[in-house]
C-alpha cells in the first residue's frame, strides 16, 4: 500500500514575516499622511479631490492608525534618509570636483633656463 499524500512531517508550512508586514503598514500610513497633506492643494470638488478622498479613506480602513507599529513611521523615515544619504556621495564628489580650481599649468621651458 503507498504512503498516504500530504504534507510531510519534516517540513514546515510557510509563515508571513511580522517584521516586513509592519513596515509595510508603516509605509502606508506614511502615505496616508503624505495623501492627507496633499489634499488641500486640490480644488474641493474637482476629479483629483475626491480621488484622493476616497484613496484616504480605503486606506485608513484597510491601515488604521492603531496598525502601526510604534516607531515604524520612525523606521521609514530612517530608511528614506539612508537612500538619499547613499545617493548624496556621488554628487558631493561631483559638487567637489566643480569647486576645485583647475591646476597651474607647469611653467614655460624658457623659465627653466
Amino acid at each position: 500500500m503507498a504512503p498516504p499524500m500530504g504534507p510531510t512531517g519534516g517540513v514546515a508550512a510557510p509563515s508571513p514575516n511580522a517584521g516586513k508586514a509592519a513596515a509595510g503598514i508603516g509605509k502606508v500610513r506614511q502615505a496616508i499622511d503624505l495623501l492627507n497633506q496633499a489634499v488641500s492643494d486640490f480644488t474641493p470638488g474637482s476629479p483629483q479631490h475626491e480621488t484622493v478622498i476616497k484613496t484616504i479613506g480605503k486606506l485608513t480602513k484597510d491601515f488604521p492608525a492603531q496598525q502601526a507599529m510604534p516607531g515604524a513611521g520612525l523606521q521609514g523615515a530612517k530608511d528614506m534618509i539612508m537612500k538619499m544619504l547613499q545617493s548624496a556621495p556621488a554628487a558631493a564628489t561631483q559638487r567637489a570636483a566643480a569647486a576645485q580650481p583647475m591646476p597651474a599649468p607647469p611653467p614655460a621651458a624658457a623659465a627653466m633656463e
